[in-house]
């Protein structure tokens, strides 16, 4: 089989898709000997993400790698995070299919894979031609529809996504539907020390810093918290449009933004809890999962597909997102059970080894693959 993926953004950033499509990459060659072309962007100023170097590094030659270049009068997309609004994603998206259509003249394919809906081929090539979703638009979007038509099928990261994907796929009534087993790494089993200073208590959020994440809520909770606790501190992992805004509302110095880290394992495995106060638009948020496979306490909340995979009040807690009142409470009960919070990441962790395995996840993918590829022979 020979796969050809396009994922404008693995090269230069990686959040929960991107992080998806790298190790779709590097299982399915490994595991199962597939041709791969990747298709990504050569960022300005060659400022190649660390873990796309990385996963360049560990796989054979049946995978080759083709860089595009952003022509010059496009390069000011890059001056802003590809998080800081869709509009810069979808920009970014529409301008990539249009450089790499003509690259796929004479190509053959058994299947064509994308992570966006918009990074998908908005034009017919007689190629099987699929999308990952993994997470859901908070209104829908009418171009998203053009995309849909062309598309043969979809690949959700929970049922959840699929749902609320559901009115803009019902414009390709052709369209097969599949529902993906979820991945995510493992820690790595040599004892590290912890990033934290000794003594405290440490709550830890990952993730970008977009208004949908909920951190506004977060930091509201916690200055009540830590008015009432003492010596307890917040860590704020990941960066966005919304961080500027956040450190100016912040009045307690126990709480620090940290930006983008590639120790984010370090601070799971060593956190008295874990928080993920996402409003909405989430799939199976790929930093819960990691901390439940560290044996973190994870609060997170309802509504945002959590529920498939945290059970409230045996390996986690949910509470409503948006509320603060909750969110505190939860935070307040949790400090005060240290037996709880324990048993609850001894059960994340058990969970997450039964059901997030990259060889499962991607053992499902491939014969999702081999499904779709079957479309063009049909």
């Amino acid at each position: 089989m020979k796969l050809a993926i396009f994922q404008p953004r693995i090269s230069y950033f990686t959040g929960g898709s991107e992080k998806a499509a790298l190790r779709h990459i590097e299982y399915l060659n490994r595991n199962y000997g597939l041709h791969i072309d990747v298709y990504t962007i050569r960022p300005p100023h060659e400022s190649f993400h660390p873990e796309y170097l990385a996963c360049k590094s560990r796989i054979g030659q049946q995978v080759r790698f083709y860089e595009i270049e952003i022509p010059a009068a496009y390069r000011y997309f890059y001056d802003e995070s590809p998080s800081s609004d869709h509009l810069r994603w979808d920009s970014e998206s529409l301008l990539f299919s249009a450089l790499v259509s003509p690259l796929l003249q004479g190509k053959k394919y058994d299947c064509l894979l994308s992570y966006y809906i918009v990074d998908a081929l908005y034009k017919p090539v007689g190629i099987p031609n699929a999308v990952y979703l993994g997470g859901y638009p908070r209104d829908e979007v009418p171009i998203y529809r053009s995309f849909v038509r062309q598309c043969h099928a979809v690949l959700a990261n929970s049922n959840d996504v699929l749902t609320n994907w559901e009115p803009v796929l019902a414009h390709n009534k052709n369209l097969k539907k599949f529902v993906l087993k979820k991945g995510v790494d493992a820690p790595n089993a040599k004892e590290k020390e912890s990033p934290f200073v000794p003594g405290g208590f440490h709550i830890v959020y990952v993730g970008r810093l977009i208004e949908r994440k909920g951190v506004r809520v977060l930091i509201e909770a916690f200055e009540r918290f830590v008015q009432e606790v003492g010596d307890v501190h917040l860590w704020i992992i990941g960066d966005g449009p919304e961080r500027t805004h956040l450190e100016s509302i912040v009045t307690s110095s126990n709480v620090h933004f940290l930006g983008t880290r590639m120790d984010a394992y370090d601070f799971y495995e060593n956190a008295d809890i874990c928080v993920f106060p996402s409003i909405m638009g989430e799939g199976m948020l790929t930093t819960a999962c990691e901390a439940m496979m560290c044996g973190a306490c994870v609060v997170a909340t309802t509504g945002n597909g959590n529920e498939s995979f945290i059970h409230s009040g045996e390996n986690g807690m949910l509470v409503p997102p948006g509320d603060a009142n909750a969110l505190l409470s939860a935070l307040k009960y949790l400090y005060k059970d240290g037996v709880v919070r324990s048993k609850f990441g001894r059960e994340a962790r058990r969970y997450a080894q039964e059901h997030f395995s990259w060889e499962h996840a991607t053992k499902d993918l491939y014969q999702k693959l081999l499904e779709i590829a079957a479309i063009r022979k049909s």
